[in-house]
């Protein structure tokens, strides 16, 4: 990995571990970068797939027996896929508005939660790749990987999150 690159991710983990809306520090990256014309609006494009299990990292965030939604999508910008995430939430917390919204919509969780004053609690942010590896041939290579909870402002968990951003944030690769 070039120096360059290498800061450029390190720069970008240390966005992720910090933020309060993966959604908003994607978009600001992304403008920031050059990597699409402002302004920068990221969509979820869901992806159907079974229910998904919760992640042991996060066994013990809910009450047993509650009922916990499944959402895979793919955060794309102007054609980039930037990150596929998981999300495991609790329709109980969110309003039927919201839950509406996130069955028929293509609006990531961070947007229509946000009106709940929402935070993030980061359990793991990594980097994927390391100095000794080639930069990644692809748009769609992982290079940083998240663990997060979703919040209300009082702390209550609305959701768990496992993401999972590609080397289109860095710039490289091939076209997606």
């Amino acid at each position: 990995m070039t120096e360059l690159l290498r800061q450029r991710v390190e720069e970008l983990a240390a966005a992720l571990r910090v933020t309060t809306s993966v959604t908003w520090t994607l978009e600001k990256w992304c403008e920031q970068q050059g990597l699409v014309t402002p302004p920068a609006h990221i969509q979820a494009c869901v992806e159907p797939v079974p229910q998904l299990p919760v992640p042991e990292a996060f066994l013990g965030a809910f009450p047993a027996g509650e009922r916990l939604r499944h959402r895979r999508v793919d955060l794309t910008c102007q054609g980039l896929s930037l990150c596929h995430a998981d999300n495991w939430y609790a329709p109980s917390r969110l309003s039927p508005q919201m839950n509406a919204r996130l069955e028929k919509t293509r609006e990531p969780f961070g947007r229509v939660v946000r009106q709940m004053g929402i935070h993030r609690r980061t359990l793991d942010c990594r980097v994927l790749w390391t100095e000794e590896a080639p930069p990644p041939s692809s748009a769609r290579a992982p290079v940083i990987s998240v663990l997060a909870f979703v919040c209300r402002e009082d702390g209550m968990a609305l959701s768990l999150v496992r993401e999972i951003c590609t080397a289109a944030l860095l710039g490289v690769g091939d076209s997606c």
